[in-house]
């Protein structure tokens, strides 16, 4: 192959890469939709550990996924094939690497990255052995939801109290008193919702910020609808009504940043909350 056909292939790939990045795009807006951000969350509950891209990538793609990974994979560690025909979902793989460049008659080391476009199959599209499936739906009161808060307790970094708190009133983070209230008599489900709810709040929202409030519930509400949802508890009667409109006048850049928020905070509670359940 000369250079010249080299230099053709990569221009048309990068074409696909660039492709793949205007459907983040227009996906970005279109998720904000009710029933869309419900769905999305639900795809960030089951690959907490990817990016957003790619998770909206994912979604867009094969809306109902639930396990994916690399052809390879499902054949050496899951002894699974991929079915005859099967589409591949396209992800997009980072490449990082360090140039040196000038930068007012200094020369410094700056960070870089390109992407290139990756395969990875759903587990529907493959065949083979069985795949133990670790997680189940979790409803009402039970030993595996007290468990559940008592990990999720450990993981907070404000001392958490159960009060018979008034009227509908489940649950508030007191920044000022460092501490964080879950109404006492509630469903353990309930209890540990309420608990993701307000641990997210004392994550991302302690210091004050030019969010609003609303902005804020929603981030907390779904990071709590991420976290349940990745443990098997039962979201299905959460809803985001106000969501499609508080999102209209926010352009793209607003509405990723606040995905990202949640992403961020979902897969740091999950992550410490695994690494809990192993210690």
């Amino acid at each position: 192959m000369t250079k010249e056909d080299e230099n053709k292939k990569t221009s048309g790939y990068q074409v696909e890469v660039q492709k793949a990045f205007q459907q983040i795009e227009v996906g970005v807006k279109g998720v904000f939709a009710s029933e869309n951000y419900k769905n999305y969350l639900k795809t960030m509950a089951k690959f907490h550990k990817y990016s957003i891209n790619n998770s909206l990538l994912i979604m867009l793609q094969c809306p109902d996924a639930s396990i994916v990974t690399g052809a390879n994979k499902w054949k050496t560690e899951f002894n699974r094939m991929i079915k005859k025909g099967s589409k591949a979902i396209k992800i997009l793989i980072p490449h990082p690497y360090k140039r040196e460049i000038e930068v007012d008659g200094e020369i410094v080391e700056k960070e870089f990255c390109y992407f290139t476009l990756g395969n990875v199959f759903d587990i529907s599209q493959t065949e083979g052995d069985d795949f133990p499936h670790l997680c189940k739906e979790l409803k009402g009161d039970s030993d595996e939801v007290k468990q559940l808060i008592s990990v999720l307790s450990k993981v907070s970094k404000y001392p958490i109290f159960y009060w018979n708190l008034k009227e509908d009133r489940k649950g508030f983070f007191s920044a000022t008193d460092s501490k964080i209230v879950v109404k006492k008599n509630m469903s353990d489900l309930q209890k540990f919702k309420t608990l993701a709810h307000e641990i997210a709040h004392s994550r991302l929202h302690v210091e004050r910020t030019d969010k609003g409030r609303q902005q804020c519930e929603i981030e907390a509400e779904s990071i709590a609808f991420v976290v349940a949802n990745h443990f098997g508890i039962d979201t299905s009667e959460y809803s985001f009504p106000y969501i499609a409109n508080w999102s209209k006048n926010k352009n793209s850049k607003e509405l990723k940043a606040i995905l990202t928020n949640i992403q961020k905070e979902a897969k740091a509670i999950i992550t410490e909350m695994e690494s809990q359940e192993v210690a």
